[in-house]
């Protein structure tokens, strides 16, 4: 159950996981049009740098890993899919998790990109989210079929880390060793997407849960072994096909 919901939303999610160029404000408030245009943009990115299909699987790859670490609070996504596990794990442990976990990710989903078939985002709505975050919340249009929900939590790339508001922020806290969202001069900071969110399924606590299964039966350590395991295996054979996502109505 947890795999499906997983790829449910990796499917829906296609058209993320790119870098936007927008800045969030620099004053500490929310700027919605910004926060809206971070998102639009980052469909944008996407297909035109990582879904053309004038690249190798290789190069895919490198944008793809490129684009995550400018676009996503990678460290702070690590901490919140291994939950209370991250915080029992020792300093070692963490960097070797934070490690696979990257990996993982960049080889589960550039993958996906050379699958795109068209699919369309538009913005919908931007709400305020936590203290200085906001949730974008859009509609990804697809060949066949209803359009799918997919909301947005951001953060800004620089400062302080907010909690998620859904009790998603238990590990907040800043990069220190990780590339920061690209700035322009006299811009501001930059946001930083923390989760994805289709039809109402939350990518961190899909992952979290899934996660958690692991580590309680095997431990981290045996949890950071599947990972590995999974990622010599998507390097060879590629990533699942993603299937059709079920709409969940409009919670």
């Amino acid at each position: 159950m947890m795999k499906s919901l997983s790829r449910m939303v990796a499917a829906a999610g296609l058209l993320a996981l790119g870098l936007a160029a927008v800045p969030a404000s620099a004053s500490g408030g929310l700027n919605k049009e910004r926060a809206g245009q971070f998102v639009d943009k980052l469909a944008q990115r996407a297909i035109s740098e990582i879904a053309t299909a004038d690249i190798s699987q290789q190069e895919r790859i490198e944008r793809f890993r490129t684009l995550l670490r400018q676009g996503f609070n990678v460290p702070l996504i690590s901490r919140l899919v291994l939950g209370r596990y991250w915080r029992r794990a020792d300093e070692s442990t963490r960097d070797r998790f934070a490690d696979v976990f990257e990996k993982f990710t960049v080889y589960r989903y550039a993958g996906l990109f050379d699958k795109y078939k068209g699919q369309e985002l538009s913005v919908v709505g931007v709400s305020e989210d936590g203290r200085n975050g906001a949730m974008v919340t859009s509609r990804v249009k697809q060949p066949q079929g209803e359009a799918v929900r997919v909301r947005w939590r951001l953060r800004p790339a620089s400062g302080d880390a907010a909690g998620s508001g859904d009790g998603d922020a238990e590990a907040a806290g800043q990069e220190t060793d990780r590339p920061k969202g690209l700035t322009v001069e006299g811009d501001g900071p930059r946001w930083k997407v923390v989760d994805i969110v289709v039809e109402g399924v939350s990518m961190i606590v899909t992952q979290r849960d899934e996660f958690g299964s692991i580590a309680r039966r095997q431990g981290v350590d045996g949890l950071i072994k599947a990972l590995k395991n999974k990622v010599a295996q998507f390097r060879q054979d590629g990533p699942p096909d993603p299937p059709e996502v079920v709409k969940q109505g409009e919670g």
